[in-house]
């Protein structure tokens, strides 16, 4: 992932942090780069290059049948649609239920909750969190 944002001139500088951030096709597309070339990334060693492959590819063969354009995760391969520095932001998981299991719709809850948790760590303002409704059924 690194190497994904890195290519987007993102780094650990907090200046770079406004540019456009890489979605999971950019990492693919780098995973496949580093199949095709290791040492194009660095990885000069025979052995490791080999390992490298195995490894892109085994990222590869587990991601890309869920974030491709029928995938079940497709909707999280886009840029966001939803401006996290608007003075509300309200997430709606309810059209998800029935249509995904609830260990897909629980990801789509964390990876939510962890993104407006890292935006709101980053403000001095007030931030108000409110779930309602949350339900967990366990099985």
């Amino acid at each position: 992932m690194q190497e994904t944002y890195e290519q987007a001139g993102i780094t650990r500088n907090p200046a770079t942090h406004g540019k456009e951030s890489q979605t999971i096709t950019d990492l693919l597309r780098v995973l496949e780069s580093m199949l095709d070339d290791p040492a194009a990334f660095g990885y000069t060693n025979d052995g490791v290059q080999e390992r490298v492959r195995a490894d892109a590819e085994a990222l590869l063969t587990d991601l890309q049948p869920s974030f491709r354009a029928d995938g079940d995760f497709e909707n999280l391969a886009q840029p966001t649609e939803f401006d996290l520095g608007s003075p509300v932001v309200y997430l709606d998981l309810h059209q998800e239920e029935g249509v995904r299991g609830q260990a897909e719709t629980s990801l789509m809850m964390q990876v939510l909750f962890n993104a407006v948790y890292e935006r709101a760590k980053g403000t001095d303002k007030r931030v108000v969190f409110v779930i309602d409704e949350a339900a967990l059924s366990v099985t």
